[in-house]
């Protein structure tokens, strides 16, 4: 039987216990995004409903909302804001970002090794803090990616950003889940990124 799946090929949906739970039916996979995170897959209604939110006229969330817009639907899956009142840190606004490859025949450890040495090509002057390969607690195999680097933000500080890359090969293709925040604020949001990598197969 055909299955009416929504054109990102994908669902989000809140369950009882306020969990966002997105489900990508094109990597065959499902993920649990952080409570009162603003989560929204480029492309699909949310979206366009988020740039109506009261929160969306801060300058912060505001232009995170706006970079969205030129989003491919089929590589940027889903995209989760950290809007809470007093977490835009230094005019940062914390974000999760799942992005999926194309097709490839490449390994967990192949496509691990590429990242490591294109991710300064990528963000020039970044500083990889630790790699490794290792398996989630549910056994699946996942390769992590830590780095640092500076930027300046559209009011003109200089900001240190802090990234931890979560890398996972689902239905032939690699998804990196990407969290991203200020250095100095990580530390109060990164456990709830932590609670929720866990990438279930949904095959």
């Amino acid at each position: 039987t055909e299955v009416d799946y929504p054109k990102t090929g994908s669902a989000l949906e809140e369950n009882d216990d306020g969990v966002n739970v997105y489900t990508d039916y094109v990597g065959a996979y499902t993920f649990n995004t952080p409570i009162k995170w603003l989560s929204l897959r480029p492309g699909e209604v949310e979206y366009t409903e988020a740039l109506t939110l009261p929160e969306a006229v801060v300058p912060e969330i505001q232009a995170s909302l706006q970079a969205m817009q030129d989003f491919d639907p089929n590589t940027f899956r889903l995209v989760a804001l950290d809007t809470r009142e007093g977490h835009y840190n230094d005019g940062f606004v914390s974000n999760i970002n799942f992005v999926l490859s194309e097709e490839t025949n490449a390994s967990l450890e192949e496509t691990f090794a590429a990242s490591v040495l294109g991710l300064p090509d990528i963000l020039p002057g970044v500083l990889i803090t630790s790699s490794d390969i290792t398996v989630t607690s549910t056994g699946e195999p996942v390769a992590f990616i830590t780095s640092e680097r500076d930027i300046i933000t559209d009011n003109g500080q200089n900001i240190r950003l802090y990234q931890k890359q979560a890398l996972f090969m689902v239905k032939n293709r690699s998804l990196v889940i990407s969290f991203t925040s200020t250095v100095d604020f990580k530390d109060q949001v990164l456990e709830e990124f932590d609670s929720g990598e866990e990438c279930s197969s949904c095959e």
